[in-house]
This record gives C-alpha cells, structure tokens and sequence, in this order.
C-alpha cells in the first residue's frame, strides 16, 4: 500500500472516530438540540484541525539522470531539453503542490 492510501485510511477512521463519539455523547448525556449542535460543532472543527495534520511534509521530487535531468559532462548549463522539461513537468508539479499545501517558498 502507499502512503496516500494509508492517509486516506487514517483520516477515515478518525472521522468515524469523531462521529461515533459525537453520537455517543448525544445519546450518554441529556441535552438541548443547541446543546448537541454545539458539540458536533466542536467536533467538526476539530476534524479540520486533525486533517490538516494528516500529511503534515510536502513530497520530494527527484529528477534523475535516467529521466533525461542531467548537466553535459564538464558543463553546468542546461540543456535545451533539460529547460524545457523543467518548465514543462517539474514547474507545473510545483505549483499544485504549493498550492496544495498553501506554500509560497520552494527549498531545493
């Protein structure tokens, strides 16, 4: 299994988790419904804080030789090849994952 399956199975089982208790607590302890919606409010929020923790590193991207991501021996410039790919694969990739983890840096 990878790593975002595991992720996505935790974050399932925390959400039952945070549901069977809302319930539990609704039907254990008497309360008004503004009582009860309260709590599912806590509840809610406190989901959101706990998805947020679920993945909590952004992933490494690593561009090898094999992939056409190389310097010409002796050289440090780019190739033709290696600009475009970089613009055409690896920034787009950045982009949505800095997005997704609402980022504005990249550490190389």
């Amino acid at each position: 299994m990878g790593q975002d399956v595991l992720y996505v199975i935790m974050s399932f089982f925390i959400l039952t988790s945070v549901i069977l208790a809302v319930l539990v607590s609704q039907f254990m302890a008497p309360g008004t419904a503004q009582d009860i919606a309260k709590k599912l409010e806590i509840a809610e929020k406190e989901l959101e804080v706990l998805r947020g923790r679920v993945i909590d590193h952004p992933p490494i991207l690593t561009l090898t030789e094999a992939d056409g991501y190389y310097f010409p021996s002796g050289s440090a410039e780019l190739s033709d090849d290696f600009v475009t790919r970089l613009q055409q694969v690896i920034a787009p990739q950045l982009v949505d994952i800095g997005a997704s983890f609402n980022a504005f840096t990249v550490r190389l």
